[in-house]
């Protein structure tokens, strides 16, 4: 019974070990300085990019990608702005917008 005991105290313990040295588990320093990954996705800083296992586009913020329909439906954003829909305006970053042309 002792032998038992010991035997799981060293499993638990080489599992411990394992884990503590995973780099999936490393945690990334709290800094920003955004990357954009080749995923098109953008990554406080290069070691969540490397986490992640992805490669480097570059450094900043990866372009926003919207993916809006055709449609003419045009709205006058709150900056003056007429765009073709919805969609197309709040992909701009403009969210307060009117029915119709400006």
């Amino acid at each position: 019974m002792d032998i038992t005991v010991v035997v799981c105290a060293l499993s638990l313990m080489s599992v411990t070990v394992r884990s503590l040295s995973d780099p999936q588990r490393d945690p990334c320093p709290d800094d920003l300085f955004p990357v954009c990954g080749e995923d098109n996705k953008t990554y406080r800083n290069e070691c969540e990019l490397e986490k992640a296992g992805v490669d480097i586009a570059h450094e900043g913020e990866c372009a926003r990608v919207c993916k809006c329909p055709k449609n003419l439906r045009p709205v006058c954003g709150e900056n003056g702005i007429t765009y073709n829909n919805e969609c197309l305006a709040e992909c701009e970053g403009v969210m307060q917008y009117e029915n119709g042309p400006c």
